[in-house]
């Protein structure tokens, strides 16, 4: 379907007090440094009933006002060489829009091209220095969709989620239910910028190609059902395998296939796979509070030359490299050792013999717990991202299965839609 949105204001929303001038300089982190130069993108679907939309338009600004008071670097600007933030108030790029349609069916058929006009940005305009941007849109029916993008030079999703959580309870007048009070220096405490001699870290990530975004679903049942083909043909050598792990590694089966069955010149065909490090500290960080970037990538390969890889055996190497990042991996990236093995992987993930496929599951995130005041959103989703063969897991709206969002190049689509039809057996 495709969508009709309008424009209706632009403005600029601030805190509703000042910064203090000790606060007014964040520094960014070395993880903050490395990660990919792009929005990260979230829609949130909401139906809203018996409320006025004017009334409903200026509680959503006047919650956020309040809430970056507490998150006063989104409302500050990213200074020239990415070091730093400058809090100096400027404030969050906040639009409105209405739009000609029916929620019920944008979320029955949606066009995921299309879903990049409900938010504030285009994918390949270029990282620009305003840290967030937000717009809300009205439906003819009276429902509501936020689209809010954040600079990954900033946060990760888990941080992201957490700001629309703060945001979402101070509009309903429960501010003290959620952490305010962020750690906004915890990143470049344990993760102290280093010395970047090049730009290579994003040679990676943004595309200048046409990026294709594609979604398709395992359900429930199709999970349960993978579950126990990995424990039965493994003969129990591996597990309680996880949602992620056979989504990841089903798609990783099929990926390979086609990429024997083409001919093709790659040797290696490689999953990447993006690893929340709050958790793995030594000192185990709350994923509410602890706010930036604090993640890395665990790399997975398996050789194209030799024969079919069975499922369980992907299982087994993805989790295996998951299980890398340890105490004392983490101890290697607070150093900056791990700069050395990053670019290894970088060179060789930019080879002319490795296929590379990055994952990032974003299926354990409360984002059903972004209530602004109208109950739980009723589907929530990402958009375009301009990263080649990005695979980003999010919960389906039971949060019983897993929609799989691809951002692959033209000429790959098909392989990608062949998966597709897997998943509706």
């Amino acid at each position: 379907m495709l969508l009709s949105v309008v424009p209706t204001s632009r403005e600029i929303i601030k805190p509703n007090t000042p910064t203090p001038i000790h606060l007014r300089t964040h520094k960014l982190s070395l993880l903050d440094n490395i990660a990919p130069p792009v929005e990260v993108p979230l829609i949130f679907f909401y139906k809203v009933d018996h409320q006025l939309l004017h009334e409903v338009s200026q509680v959503l600004k006047e919650s956020l006002s309040e809430t970056l008071v507490h998150y006063y670097p989104l409302a500050g600007r990213i200074v020239p060489n990415y070091d730093s933030i400058d809090c100096n108030d400027d404030g969050v790029k906040y639009l409105e829009a209405k739009v000609s349609n029916s929620i019920l069916e944008v979320i029955k058929d949606p066009d995921l091209d299309d879903l990049k006009l409900l938010l504030p940005y285009q994918p390949n305009s270029g990282l620009k220095d305003i840290v967030l941007r937000i717009q809300v849109n009205f439906f003819d029916c009276g429902e509501v969709v936020v689209g809010a993008c954040i600079s990954h030079n900033v946060a990760d999703a888990t941080s992201f989620v957490a700001f629309m959580k703060a945001w979402a309870a101070t509009a309903r007048g429960e501010h003290e239910t959620v952490i305010l009070h962020p750690e906004f220096d915890l990143g470049s405490l344990l993760f102290p910028p280093r010395d970047l001699n090049s730009n290579n870290f994003s040679r990676l990530c943004v595309s200048t190609d046409k990026i294709r975004t594609r979604r398709f679903i395992f359900r429930k049942e199709i999970l349960n059902t993978l579950k126990k083909k990995a424990v039965e043909d493994g003969k129990f050598q591996v597990k309680n395998p996880t949602r992620v792990e056979v989504v990841t590694s089903f798609t990783w089966q099929q990926l390979i296939k086609a990429e024997k069955s083409r001919s093709s010149t790659k040797k290696i065909s490689a999953v990447l796979h993006v690893v929340n490090l709050r958790s793995r500290m030594a000192s185990p960080l709350p994923d509410e509070s602890s706010f930036g970037n604090f993640w890395s990538a665990t790399v997975a390969h398996a050789d194209l030359e030799t024969t079919d890889v069975a499922f369980h055996e992907l299982i087994a190497e993805v989790r295996s490299s998951i299980k890398k990042i340890d105490t004392d991996y983490i101890r290697t990236v607070q150093s900056g050792q791990c700069l050395v093995e990053f670019e290894r992987e970088l060179e060789l993930a930019l080879s002319s013999q490795v296929e590379q496929y990055n994952f990032t599951s974003w299926s354990r995130f409360p984002t059903y717990e972004v209530d602004l005041g109208w109950g739980k959103p009723i589907w929530v989703c990402t958009a375009s991202i301009p990263i080649k063969n990005f695979i980003v897991l999010m919960s389906t709206s039971d949060e019983e299965g897993i929609e799989v969002w691809v951002n692959a190049l033209e000429e790959d689509v098909s392989v990608w839609e062949h998966i597709q039809e897997l998943t509706l057996v």
